[in-house]
């Protein structure tokens, strides 16, 4: 969330210079103005918004790798319908940047999933199980194979 923050806080700084008129104070206060809406409206991981809502996704479901999911298949739906809005409005650059997202949020998606299964796989193999230091801890409460019950 620091990149909607940072615009907040350029727009706190430069809003009060807005009576001046001065025209390259109004082209920062637009800018900031329209890549913050950008980043908190439109819902597509790996966009701050597309974080929330997967972060929220997990706490509700238990699960980080089935709240992925879901964001994915919200990407899924939302990208075409924000493209052609874009499109509609005149708004070009659009179509060009949330295709770019969108394989982004896909390409982070299928990397959290594979990390999931190696970790399953690692976990289930009984050489690991029966190696001594990998059950010996590392920090208080962890053991190589995660955390101790």
């Amino acid at each position: 969330l620091m990149g909607p923050m940072v615009n907040l806080i350029i727009l706190a700084i430069f809003l009060p210079f807005l009576p001046l008129r001065i025209q390259l104070i109004n082209n920062i206060i637009t800018i900031n103005l329209i890549i913050f809406l950008f980043n908190m409206i439109v819902c597509v991981h790996p966009m701050d918004s597309g974080r929330i809502v997967r972060s929220l996704l997990a706490m509700w479901l238990k699960d980080e790798l089935k709240a992925s999911k879901w964001v994915f298949y919200l990407n899924c739906i939302l990208t075409p319908v924000y493209i052609a809005i874009g499109i509609y409005l005149g708004y070009y650059m659009i179509a060009i940047i949330l295709p770019i997202i969108f394989v982004m949020g896909w390409a982070e998606y299928k990397h959290r999933l594979e990390q999931t299964r190696k970790q399953d796989w690692l976990q289930q193999q009984d050489c690991f199980k029966q190696q001594d230091w990998l059950n010996q801890p590392y920090k208080e409460g962890y053991t190589y194979l995660g955390k101790i019950k």
